[in-house]
């Protein structure tokens, strides 16, 4: 047995221990007729193959041998230590071999004595085969056990990846599933705020714009604590949402975040301006603090007021919402027009206001009261005047007058119109008739001209005040007290009726109209808040803005503010809007004016119904305008009875009569007069509808012209004040090779008939674009 065969057997004693033993001659192994039988290979460490039985014991050598011979003595174990430690005491230079050599003799342990010496010398043959044998058999015992074990650990390894990677992809799937559930639920609970908030300034607006109908004054209520709640919640999501989503993904989100700061910050301007007037208007009833200051601080708010108006707009144009609330929203969206409309006509008022009131010492302003139930040009009959005065921009005074004090006041004369003289048998012009001509600025310049002469002044500007606006004003300040009789809208006519015959002989300021306007005056003298400052306001200026109540003034900076908003009440030419084709726009338009020449108070029981139809071919136009007329008078009776009237008609100054008919009959050309008037063709006659009867009348007239594609076409129909009971109906046809492209405002277009509907509310304007 070799010693390698030794060391397998027993792997507790070194191998260069042995070695060295048998390099001395101090340890000679014996051959031992050792059997193979019932050994097994394995290993103990990665390196050291070993041999041991199946039982992992000794019991396959024979029994005459013992592990304990193969020991080494005590005595050549000390003679061994002898050596090392003369060799350690006599430290010599040696080369690498020696230092390996020495290194390899020292033990790492005690070997036990041997008790039979084995010559190395005769090994018997058989070991030698057996050696060989075990040698062959060991290699390929070992090779294939590390065949299996490596294929057995490459399995394993395989295995334990392969679970590893399902528990990785579990774990993934499950954190994925839980992340896009949150995130799923946050983005469904930030949808679900959006729609919350959409609803909520939707409705905020909605109610704004129902306040504005029923007081008259826009005001968006302040949000409750859901809205702003939902308000916070939907801007902190959308914070988080912006480092996630593109602008354009949250475009909506961030236009409704931005609809609602817009509101907030449009109700606290409001509330500012509020302030800053009601300051205003007690600084000149007191004739205390610096005007100059407080105009220039509240046209700064209502500047301000005016871009953030405009900025919700804006916003609501891109405002995308559900099919049910198109209809909400186009509402609304007109409401804020309209708003904004009026913010922009009072700013240019008050700049020019100011310049008026603080540059010169004494301002007089003149209200010409009217009376709608007998109808005249500037819309009705005048009852009396208010003037007002102002010193270095303070009130300090007012005066009440009648027709009789003015004419009594007055050393000079003005001729009638003839057709005045003609129906009203008056030679000499009145104050009470000078409101007769069409164009206001004649009309007003006559009236300035009778109180001039009364007072000595010099009228600065002239406001028609109708009663029906009167009443919306008094309204907002819950009805004024005459002859301890509460006084609203419900039955000021009803009262002035009644006393008709009795005031008919009385001035103005004793008859009831005349109580009712100084009792309303009072009362605005001593407004208590700026709230109902407000109301007064929004009365007027919705008034001027309808065209209920018409402006001049004899300045230049005020008269450029009235006809900049439309407030003049002078005979109009339409524009062609920006959209439509300029270069070939063609320009139309149409005034109807009624005067009441009756002498009676008829008109609150008439009403109109028109019809305006127009044809558009290559060569002309061809208009044909319908009047149903409806007298529902209780009664022939003073004042009321029948409706006569002195009827008007101002067309393009080129347009040519075709035929006049009032119920189905030709009216008698003679009856009819033209005239050229401001450079539109004034066409006139007279008409009577009695009372409980209706009347139909029909005028067409033709515009020639030639039409050549592309072109626009824009027609303006001009409103007369003081006639609320009305409504007029367009029906455009056109020729065949005519096709719209642009039409404005929203109309019905059916079979190729183009559907307007105007209810009078002001001048109303339609323009389409052919190709």
């Amino acid at each position: 047995m070799n010693i390698d065969r030794f060391i397998r057997l027993f792997p507790v004693y070194e191998k260069k221990y042995f070695q060295h033993l048998t390099q001395q001659n101090q340890l000679v192994l014996h051959s031992a007729n050792l059997s193979m039988e019932g050994l097994q290979p394995t290993r103990t460490s990665k390196t050291v193959p070993v041999l041991r039985t199946k039982n992992d014991s000794f019991s396959a050598i024979p029994a005459k041998i013992s592990p304990k011979d193969f020991l080494p003595s005590q005595q050549t174990i000390q003679q061994t230590k002898n050596v090392w430690k003369k060799q350690d005491e006599q430290p010599k230079q040696m080369n690498r071999d020696e230092v390996q050599t020495a290194v390899h003799l020292r033990p790492i342990r005690t070997s036990p004595p041997i008790k039979e010496k084995i010559d190395l010398n005769n090994i018997d043959e058989s070991t030698k085969i057996e050696n060989k044998i075990e040698e062959i058999f060991s290699k390929n015992q070992d090779g294939e056990e590390q065949d299996r074990l490596t294929t057995t650990a490459k399995s394993g390894k395989k295995i334990v990846r392969k679970r590893k990677k399902r528990k990785a992809l579990l774990g993934v799937g499950v954190f994925l599933l839980v992340l896009s559930g949150g995130v799923l639920s946050l983005y469904g609970f930030f949808q679900l705020n959006k729609h919350l908030l959409q609803v909520s300034t939707l409705g905020r607006l909605e109610n704004a714009i129902t306040a504005d109908k029923n007081s008259l004054t826009f005001e968006v209520a302040r949000p409750s604590w859901s809205q702003r709640t939902e308000s916070f919640l939907f801007s902190q999501q959308l914070t988080l949402y912006k480092k996630l989503f593109s602008e354009s993904q949250l475009q909506d989100s961030r236009e409704i975040a931005q609809l609602t700061t817009s509101l907030d910050q449009l109700q606290k301007l409001k509330e500012e301006s509020s302030a800053s007037k009601f300051s205003l208007y007690q600084s000149m009833l007191t004739g205390e603090g610096d005007l100059s200051a407080q105009y220039d601080e509240l046209l700064t708010q209502t500047g301000n007021e005016e871009q953030n108006l405009g900025a919700v707009l804006e916003l609501l144009n891109n405002f995308s919402v559900a099919e049910s609330q198109k209809e909400k929203l186009a509402n609304i969206e007109k409401t804020l027009e309209s708003k904004q409309k009026l913010i922009q006509q009072e700013n240019r008022f008050l700049t020019a206001f100011k310049e008026v009131l603080l540059s010169r010492g004494r301002t007089e302003i003149l209200l010409a009261i009217q009376d709608e139930s007998e109808l005249r040009s500037s819309g009705g009959f005048l009852d009396g005047a208010l003037l007002l005065s102002f010193n270095n921009g303070y009130f300090v005074d007012r005066q009440l007058l009648s027709n009789q004090d003015i004419m009594a006041g007055n050393f000079g004369q003005r001729q009638a119109d003839p057709k005045l003289q003609n129906y009203l048998g008056e030679e000499n012009l009145e104050f009470r008739d000078s409101n007769w001509a069409a164009n206001f600025s004649q009309a007003a310049q006559d009236m300035s001209w009778f109180v001039d002469q009364a007072t000595g002044g010099k009228i600065d500007a002239v406001v028609t005040l109708n009663y029906q606006t009167l009443l919306q004003l008094i309204d907002q300040l819950d009805g004024v007290e005459v002859d301890g009789e509460s006084i609203k809208s419900q039955n000021f006519f009803a009262s002035k009726e009644k006393l008709a015959n009795q005031d008919y002989q009385k001035n103005f300021q004793e008859s009831f109209s005349g109580k009712v306007v100084a009792a309303y005056l009072e009362k605005l003298l001593h407004l208590e808040s700026s709230e109902q400052l407000d109301k007064e306001n929004q009365v007027v200026l919705k008034a001027l803005a309808s065209k209920e109540s018409l402006a001049y003034s004899s300045d230049e900076t005020l008269s450029a503010a009235f006809k900049a908003n439309v407030w003049t009440g002078e005979l109009l030419d339409s524009i062609c809007p920006n959209n439509f084709v300029q270069d070939n726009c063609f320009l139309d338009s149409f005034y109807q004016v009624e005067n009441n020449v009756g002498i009676n108070k008829v008109n609150s029981y008439m009403s109109e119904t028109i019809s305006h139809s127009l044809g558009i071919s290559k060569e002309f136009i061809r208009h044909k305008h319908q009047v149903a007329f409806k007298n529902e008078s209780k009664t022939t009776a003073w004042p009321l009875g029948s409706y006569k009237l002195y009827l008007q008609f101002f067309i393009p100054q080129q347009a040519e009569i075709e035929k006049v008919q009032l119920d189905d009959e030709t009216v008698d050309p003679n009856s009819i007069t033209q005239e050229i008037v401001d450079n539109k063709k004034q066409v006139s006659l007279y008409l009577e509808i009695p009372a409980k009867s209706q009347k139909s009348l029909i005028f067409t007239y033709l515009i020639k012209n030639e039409m050549k594609t592309p072109f626009s076409y824009v027609f303006l129909d001009q409103k007369q004040p003081g006639f609320l009971q009305k409504t007029t109906a367009y029906n455009i046809v056109f020729d065949e090779n005519f096709k719209p492209q642009l039409i404005a405002p929203q109309a019905e277009y059916k079979n190729q008939v183009i559907h307007f509907q105007n209810d009078n509310q002001d001048n109303f304007i339609f323009a389409v674009s052919f190709q």
